[in-house]
């Protein structure tokens, strides 16, 4: 794993956590954009470990994780964008996104999912194992 990568990773871990807590609490909407960013950190390691580099926007983030990822991880893609909303539920005053808790809870569990195949990559990847 490239130096830096898995800080993005230990991020993503820890994002995944507090989806958790806030869940619990019944803090919804906080916890889903807890779950995007844990998922948006995952894919900033996973592209760092690959190019060297980060995003620098959300969007770029995205599309680099996307065209990385093209042939290998098309559900995990789109995952990562359909999350976009939970993010961008902060900018509208009107926000009209409703959770339930199943829902929530099935999204964290993709999040969790997503965040450790990234994980699993970027260690076969120590290892010279090529999936």
């Amino acid at each position: 794993m490239r130096a830096g990568s898995e800080d993005y990773l230990a991020k993503a871990y820890e994002c995944l956590r507090e989806a958790h807590q806030t869940m619990a609490i019944g803090l919804l909407n906080l916890s889903a954009r807890c779950g995007y960013y844990a998922i948006f950190h995952a894919a900033e390691a996973f592209i760092l470990d690959r190019t060297g580099k980060v995003g620098k926007t959300h969007s770029g983030v995205r599309s680099e994780f996307s065209r990385l990822t093209r042939n290998i991880l098309q559900a995990d893609t789109a995952l990562l964008a359909q999350a976009y909303k939970y993010k961008a539920a902060d900018y509208d005053i009107h926000n009209e996104l409703v959770l339930t808790a199943p829902a929530l809870q099935g999204f964290i569990d993709q999040c969790s999912h997503f965040v450790g195949v990234i994980e699993t990559m970027l260690l076969s990847s120590e290892t010279g194992i090529v999936e």
